[in-house]
């Protein structure tokens, strides 16, 4: 997969009008998603319900700045770090960490900045390029509804997509219960494997927010 946990996550949820609707979670669930980014790069790790911050941020997820830096300065509980960045002064930090995946995908053709502007005020709205979101999906759809590879990556996104009810937008039924299966084969499976380790991280992960996404 050639783009993040998170840029594929942010491409996947995108309305076609290039927004996130605001009584969403998908802007938390983008949280998840950063923070998965840098566990899996080795940056950050949970221990002690805490998040340890480990390494320097890679430049491949620059655009994790905000949320990096964020977590560098706060010995909180990793519940409490969660809550507080996605409320941090009205929600801007979410919104600015939102935006900053959403022009890393600028950068690569991924998405298409519209841009509206009248007397009072400008916003921006951020098109996905439907061939890039296809392209997301036809990798999962190879690798777990199919015998072959399985990559850290699409484990990952595939579970948050589905935590966050969007992999209903993209496979039947009949597909996803084929996708929990095999999930849940690679979880019960007796062999460690990074993938394995992936979704351990992943579902720790849910369930602390899982608990808190209704109220952020």
């Amino acid at each position: 997969m050639d783009y993040s946990i998170s840029q594929s996550f942010l491409l996947c949820v995108l309305k076609e009008d290039g927004t996130i609707p605001k009584l969403s979670l998908d802007e938390n669930w983008l949280i998840a998603a950063g923070m998965l980014d840098l566990i899996l790069h080795d940056t950050i790790d949970y221990v002690d319900e805490k998040i340890q911050v480990k390494g320097e941020l890679p430049r491949k997820l620059s655009y994790l700045k905000t949320f990096y830096t964020f977590l560098k300065s706060s010995d909180k509980s990793a519940k409490s770090v969660v809550i507080e960045f996605s409320t941090k002064d009205l929600g801007k930090y979410k919104t600015k960490l939102f935006k900053a995946i959403a022009k890393s995908l600028v950068e690569v053709n991924a998405v298409k900045i519209d841009s509206k502007a009248n007397f009072l005020s400008s916003s921006e709205s951020y098109i996905p390029n439907k061939v890039e979101v296809q392209k997301i999906i036809e990798e999962i759809r190879a690798e777990l509804l199919e015998d072959g590879p399985v990559t850290q990556e699409n484990t990952v996104l595939s579970m948050l997509l589905n935590t966050s009810s969007h992999l209903k937008d993209y496979f039947s039924k009949h597909e996803r219960n084929k996708l929990n299966e095999k999930m849940e084969e690679i979880r019960n499976s007796p062999v460690n494997s990074p993938v394995k380790e992936a979704m351990e991280s992943t579902i720790l992960l849910i369930s602390i927010l899982a608990i808190f996404l209704g109220v952020i």
